[in-house]
């Protein structure tokens, strides 16, 4: 079948247009019938070709109604608030739902070792350690250690028992990978941490093109191991889907751990060739695109292109996602890659939909855990349910401490306490101070906020030295002139690229707020929390009253009004995630 036909007929049934098609058949004949039945034979003559045709010219009208009410998720409606579920009711289910996951069974799976007489071929353990974490986190029933955290425990020298208990897992998983020439060897064990004994052990043989069954192998070795029911697309899905040509796949691997290096241009620019070549191989991979368009995002989202290019950017970006999701409707990856994309474009109601439909693919993805916790913080949505994805973000990546310290966002937006996002944050603002990272800015906003400015203008000043061409310290610039009082050196900071770059985020606009706020340019300060609101920060509570640079606007008349928009849009965003139904 031609792949345009085949995703034709996927997407009819997943707009459910053949069960619409059935519903209308079958009233359609219950119609006929009664009239049958009702009317005399006489009557129902008279009318029987009439009611035939107008019920035979419906039947297209009801299905491209049922087509266009399935609408895309970058056109996604608000639904209205009114008629959804209590808050209350959600959040019991919440907590029953969220016990039940962390109750699951647990594995971290270890960088596998690479014995390989070439070192070089280190990529190919990482790459299969990669693979099975991917092929476990589709099992529902199962809980998976990210890949991030997991590849920090590359080379530990702890116990089994130990990383068992730090990561609270019941099960390890190790094991080395051997290349001699094309020749392939693959040895994994399965471990109980607790008692430190084997269950299961396996040695898989063969070629390095016999790699793609091998990986499989070993996940479905782990499933049966540990005796875990799989439902039939999980089933499918171990077994990601991969670019069918090995050379190609190689670079996919290569592609993949520059992405998830160091997040600087180099990386990120290496990273885009190797999947552009990749692509050249294998033609259209879903995997690659959704690499490839992670790309252009991280240009915009780090702040690392200028601010010109993003839009130009994130279009490109855009592409890639819709084609991977195009090639197959249940790439996680693709669906959280069209959620990162509609965040930088202010569409925070298309975001959550890509979201949900990535975490319900892969509930144990960190950085689509990430993006909804943060966009449930700062939106004021159901607090059990924002509670529930931070938390689970933490268990499955509890070595990444932004991940891990991920609760700030919460503390942040939801309770106004900026000491204890500064306190979740501390091992991470540790790492950022020590690479010199321009991210510093947020450690330099929230102690700011903490009423410690003192403090905060000497981060501003060591991004100032170490990051002087990046928009965050522009950012931090103008803040710091503002929160001193000093009108005309603030003023004087604000640069075009500050400005089109701040354009593109979704908190950046609120900070450009707070900072005009505080020189009193009311105006302009209305104009950037407007953009900010629409973009998804509503939490109306910390606007009005956590917020402590946004004091002088608080009286102005426009100021409510837009809260009056924040609320509206709140209630809309909150009920549209639905949180309780991603795990």
């Amino acid at each position: 079948m031609a792949p345009k036909l085949s995703s034709f007929l996927r997407e009819l049934k997943r707009r459910r247009v053949y069960r619409a098609a059935t519903v209308y058949v079958v009233v359609g004949a219950g119609i006929i019938g009664l009239g049958e039945a009702a009317l005399p034979s006489q009557v129902w003559g008279g009318i029987q070709i009439p009611i035939g045709v107008l019920l035979l010219a419906g039947l297209p009208i009801a299905l491209v109604l049922a087509w266009a009410y399935e609408l895309k998720p970058e056109e996604a409606r608000l639904p209205d608030p009114a008629g959804v579920e209590s808050p209350a009711s959600a959040a019991d289910r919440m907590r029953d739902g969220e016990a039940e996951w962390r109750n699951r069974k647990s594995i971290v799976v270890l960088p596998f070792d690479n014995v390989s007489p070439d070192p070089a071929d280190a990529y190919l353990a990482d790459g299969l350690t990669e693979e099975i974490i991917t092929n476990l986190s589709f099992i529902r029933s199962l809980r998976v250690i990210s890949r991030s955290s997991a590849m920090v425990l590359k080379g530990t020298q702890k116990d089994v028992r130990t990383i068992g208990q730090e990561l609270a897992v019941q099960y390890v998983l190790e094991g080395s990978v051997r290349k001699v020439g094309s020749d392939l060897r693959i040895t994994a064990q399965l471990i109980d941490a607790a008692s430190d004994s084997h269950l299961w052990a396996e040695k898989y043989d063969g070629v390095l093109e016999d790699v793609f069954g091998m990986q499989d192998e070993v996940s479905r070795s782990i499933v049966e191991a540990l005796e875990l029911r799989l439902l039939t697309n999980e089933r499918d899905r171990v077994g990601t889907r991969r670019p069918g040509n090995l050379q190609a796949y190689e670079l996919f691997l290569r592609a993949r751990s520059e992405v998830w290096g160091s997040l600087d241009e180099s990386s990120l620019t290496k990273a885009l060739e190797l999947a552009e070549r990749g692509l050249a191989l294998a033609g259209d991979s879903d995997l690659l695109l959704a690499l490839k368009g992670l790309v252009y995002f991280q240009f915009v989202n780090a702040m690392i292109k200028p601010p010109q290019t993003y839009e130009s950017l994130l279009a490109q970006a855009q592409d890639c996602a819709d084609r991977a999701v195009e090639l197959n409707p249940e790439s996680a990856a693709g669906h959280a890659l069209q959620g990162f994309v509609s965040m930088n474009r202010g569409n925070p109601a298309a975001a959550v939909v890509h979201f949900r439909e990535a975490l319900l693919l892969n509930p144990g993805d960190p950085d689509t855990l990430m993006f909804l916790g943060f966009l449930g913080s700062a939106g004021g949505w159901a607090p059990e349910g924002t509670v529930a994805l931070l938390e689970r973000l933490a268990r499955v990546d509890p070595l990444t401490p932004v991940n891990k310290g991920g609760m700030a966002w919460f503390h942040w937006f939801h309770e106004g306490d900026f000491g204890a996002a500064i306190q979740s944050w501390s091992g991470w603002f540790g790492l950022l101070e020590e690479a010199k990272s321009p991210w510093r800015f947020l450690h330099a906003y929230l102690t700011a906020a903490a009423g410690r400015p003192s403090e905060a203008n000497a981060i501003v000043e060591r991004m100032r030295r170490e990051n002087p061409d990046h928009l965050l310290t522009a950012l931090g610039v103008f803040l710091r002139h503002a929160w001193m009082g000093e009108v005309e050196e603030a003023l004087g900071a604000v640069t075009d690229d500050l400005e089109q770059g701040a354009r593109w985020d979704d908190f950046w606009p609120v900070v450009m707020a707070d900072g005009y706020a505080m020189i009193n340019e009311r105006d302009s300060a209305l104009h950037w929390l407007e953009r900010g609101i629409e973009y998804g920060i509503t939490h109306v509570k910390y606007l009005q009253e956590y917020d402590p640079f946004l004091a002088n606007l608080r009286a102005d008349d426009r100021f409510h009004t837009l809260m009056t928009r924040a609320s509206e849009l709140t209630r809309s965003l909150s009920a549209l995630a639905r949180l309780e139904q991603t795990r």
